[in-house]
This record gives C-alpha cells, structure tokens and sequence, in this order.
C-alpha cells in the first residue's frame, strides 16, 4: 500500500501478524503537470462509474490492492486460509476512503442490524410472512409491548383482488 501526493510517495511494508511495519518515505517522480494529470485521469475514471471527486479534495492517491480470492492451504500440518489479491493496484484519493457517515445516519448499518426493530414505525410497509398469511403486503400499526410482535393492517379489498398461490408458504419455506 502506498500514499502520494504532490512532493513525496510514501510506501508501507510490514507483517500484519507481527503488528510490524515500516514507512519508507520517497521523492515523488512526477512534475506538478504530470501530477496534475495523473489526478485528473483518476478522478475521470470514478466519474465515469458515478463517483464524484471534486478537486479541490484530491489531494493524495491511495494505491492499495484488492482481495480477488480467499483460498484454503492443505498442503501441510498447519492448514489455513489465505488471502489472494490482484495484480495491479487500485488507485483511489484518500478522500474517498476516509469518508465516514454519522453514526445517527439513517441507512447507518450498525444501527439497522443491531435494532432492526426500531426502524418499523407505524406505517412502515410490510410483508407477511406467517404461513396461513404469507406474501400479504400491509403496513405496520404499531407493536404489541407484551409479546414484541408487530401489528399490520391490511387492505382486504386491495389483497383479495390479487391472485394468491394457497401453496405459497410451503414453497417457500
């Protein structure tokens, strides 16, 4: 993995199992115009598959490489799994990957798994899934604070006016 910038690129080596790691420090080979352009190249790529790098916050690259395999060693008594990555690096601003979102953010995935109940509030749609009722869509009224389950109100005109397959849940399930 290595970081440049305009003046210098530094490079980092170590055992990640050892917790051992050096920072080897070098003159960056590119004059400001050829930075410049290296910069602009790479900004160009990530918009063209939708990522927006303004350039005022490209101001170091990240050359780091990805995990392309996960593979199982058998060969000797000590069997483990190793990572395989790919060849040539990825190249990305260290604005891009240092990006964190609040922790209060709406689609915060920490939040969503941890509670999921929180997030059904009356309203909510919802998908039935007991089996006698199972694929009937609805939306949630609130919650039974005796037994946590959720109650949902559905349209029984709307519902019955769709075709429902009897055997629906068994397939499923």
């Amino acid at each position: 993995m290595s970081f440049e910038d305009k003046f210098s690129v530094y490079t980092l080596f170590g055992d990640y199992q050892e917790n051992k790691y050096t920072i080897q420090i070098g003159e960056q080979t590119r004059s400001e115009k050829e930075w410049d352009a290296h910069v602009n190249r790479i900004r160009y790529k990530l918009e063209d598959i939708g990522i927006h790098c303004p350039p005022e916050r490209t101001n170091v690259l990240v050359s780091c490489y990805k995990v392309s395999d996960i593979n199982f060693n058998s060969d000797y008594d000590d069997q483990y799994f190793f990572k395989v990555y790919e060849e040539r690096p990825t190249i990305l601003p260290l604005s891009l990957m240092m990006r964190v979102r609040h922790p209060e953010h709406y689609m915060n995935l920490d939040k969503r798994a941890l509670s999921p109940d929180d997030e059904i509030v009356p309203g909510t749609p919802a998908i039935v899934c007991k089996v006698n009722m199972y694929g009937l869509m609805g939306f949630s009224v609130n919650r039974d604070k005796r037994t946590g389950n959720f109650k949902v109100a559905i349209d029984k005109t709307t519902e019955s006016s769709k075709v429902h397959d009897p055997f629906m849940a068994q397939k499923a399930i």
